[in-house]
């Protein structure tokens, strides 16, 4: 229960931001462009991004305080990749995450300073088929209570609390309007037992099939010591792929390492992890549809999860219905395993979560559609097993 109460809250306290027009996104994000970032500060490289898109990137203060525009150097190499994936590149890079809205504006930043704290509306929703008995209420509102004050992190005019009106047991809530959709399709799916999990159809995986197969072609790698932005650039030239990484893990030294690359015959595979060896880095993913991030957290050859914020434009929610297989495995056990199988850092946006909700036997997953789809994957592997 503290676990739905805690989406519901996080879910209802952010608002979303108006905008006048748009723009044809799907294919200024799709467009391809070719950079080289080589040590250029974030606000040039920010510049450059705007300049070849139809895109208005914004660094808020998370972002551009502490004279970081300046200070802050960006070393990224890319040819021919779509400006999201770019973008995508980006935010990595400095740590932080981006916001699209429909007329062309990218905000980036390290937590919710977007938001418009003035967009709300009220929501009254009738709990009757989700709380049962005094005691279960009781329960619910001291749960509801603890969960209030993330509430007011965003707006002190935000609230939800539960109200006994005659026969009747409300959920009252301040909500943004934008949001509101999202709120009540959550709460409709607590009143209810999920899909069956044989109903979804898993995504071709085709590309990222493809993909692992060009981590084995082999060229000849003979490179002299030098920074480790130029060997990354010669290694992405020399394989056409397109290697990124993050300088943050080198900020103490003040200076990217220098390093040398001479192995003879070997694979791209081979060659990354020569130097993920050879520095601090700790694993790598991959980028679809032509990227590899160099990454410091324990990764090995996983697809990447996508930095743009998850908001009611790209959120996905589903109800499982895992009944048959919480006969056998605890219904925590399973949320736990999802979050460590499937991309661990997902499910630290705050609007992410796996929910096992034990009274109608549902697994309840707010995320992307790409989360979704490793999501269902693990969870037709756990039915397979069973």
């Amino acid at each position: 229960m503290v676990n739905i109460l805690r989406v519901i809250a996080l879910i209802i306290c952010i608002c979303g931001s108006g905008w006048a027009g748009e723009v044809d996104l799907a294919t200024e994000l799709n467009k391809r462009i070719t950079f080289d970032f080589d040590g250029m500060s974030l606000e040039k490289a920010i510049q450059n991004i705007t300049t070849k898109s139809n895109l208005e990137l914004i660094p808020l203060e998370s972002v551009a305080g502490n004279n970081r525009l300046s200070t802050q150097k960006i070393y990224i190499s890319v040819q021919d990749m779509p400006v999201e994936q770019v973008i995508e590149y980006l935010t990595r890079t400095i740590g932080a995450k981006y916001r699209i809205f429909p007329d062309g504006r990218v905000y980036l930043s390290e937590n919710y300073e977007w938001v418009e704290t003035n967009m709300f509306g009220m929501v009254f929703l009738d709990l009757d088929n989700i709380i049962s008995g005094t005691e279960e209420l009781q329960k619910f509102d001291r749960d509801l209570a603890e969960v209030t004050k993330i509430i007011t992190l965003f707006d002190d005019n935000y609230y939800v609390r539960v109200e006994e009106q005659a026969d009747m047991v409300k959920l009252v809530a301040h909500t943004p309007k934008e949001l509101k959709p999202v709120f009540l399709n959550l709460i409709e799916m607590l009143g209810k037992t999920g899909n069956r999990i044989e109903d979804f159809a898993l995504e071709d995986s085709a590309e990222l099939d493809e993909f692992r197969q060009r981590l084995y072609e082999v060229k000849e790698i003979d490179y002299p010591y030098m920074p480790l932005n130029k060997i990354i650039k010669k290694l992405s030239s020399d394989f056409n792929v397109n290697i990124g990484f993050s300088s943050i893990p080198f900020s103490s030294t003040g200076s990217l390492p220098e390093i040398s690359l001479k192995i003879g015959e070997v694979s791209l595979k081979e060659a990354v992890e020569s130097i993920i060896e050879k520095t601090s880095f700790n694993g790598v993913e991959i980028s679809l549809p032509n990227g590899i991030w160099l990454t410091e957290y324990s990764a090995n050859w996983v697809e990447s999860v996508s930095q743009r914020f998850l908001w009611s434009d790209n959120i996905v929610i589903r109800s499982y219905d895992i009944r048959k297989i919480n006969s056998i495995v605890p219904g925590r056990v399973i949320v736990q395993q999802i979050i460590n199988l499937v991309a661990p850092r997902a499910w630290y946006d705050p609007l992410a979560s796996v929910i096992y909700y034990e009274k109608n036997g549902s697994l309840i997953v707010i995320a992307n559609s790409k989360i979704h789809s490793r999501v269902l994957k693990a969870l037709k592997d756990l039915v397979s097993r069973l």
